[in-house]
């Protein structure tokens, strides 16, 4: 990526020198066989993270503390590391709330933020929830194709109270 590129060969071949490196012939033939799709998949979180620049950080960060296991020959801490880092790739999204008759959909992210969005048909809802990736998937689908909104619930206490005071009186 310091070349210029969009470092997808790099990332490819990370992934492929740390299978390698663990001896591991059933990862190694994992790896081979998922290859068809990593080269793809990675182009899209690479693009995703080009406009993330805290994504781009974390996946960084992840993989230096791989290769520093690997390098101290660390198979435990290495293994943690690894793990680590799929769990990040899988989601960075904590959970998903949606109200099908609104059509708001509210993202909770592991940064305790969240990001409202109006009018989110319930396919996509749907798809987001089935989709391997649930980050790249609200990357490509969500974040520039709906209306931001604010999120359901945000008065918290004092809206449940606002509420209960509309319904029944605020008892003076």
């Amino acid at each position: 990526m310091q070349s210029g590129g969009d470092g997808v060969a790099e990332d490819v071949n990370f992934h492929r020198a740390i299978a390698e490196a663990t001896r591991n012939p059933f990862l190694i033939q994992t790896l081979g066989y998922l290859s068809q799709f990593l080269h793809g998949a990675t182009q899209v979180t690479r693009a995703n993270e080009a406009r993330r620049g805290d994504f781009a950080a974390a996946v960084r960060s992840e993989h230096q503390a791989i290769l520093q296991a690997v390098q101290a020959g660390d198979p435990v801490q290495a293994r943690q590391a690894a793990a680590a880092h799929m769990g990040n790739a899988i989601g960075r999204i904590r959970k998903a709330d949606y109200n099908p008759t609104t059509q708001q959909l509210d993202l909770h992210w592991d940064s305790k933020t969240i990001k409202a969005y109006k009018h989110v048909p319930h396919e996509v809802f749907r798809r987001l929830c089935a989709a391997p990736n649930p980050t790249t998937y609200w990357e490509d689908r969500i974040a520039e194709e709906y209306p931001k909104g604010v999120p359901m619930g945000s008065g918290g206490a004092s809206d449940a109270a606002q509420k209960f005071n509309d319904l029944f009186g605020n008892g003076s």
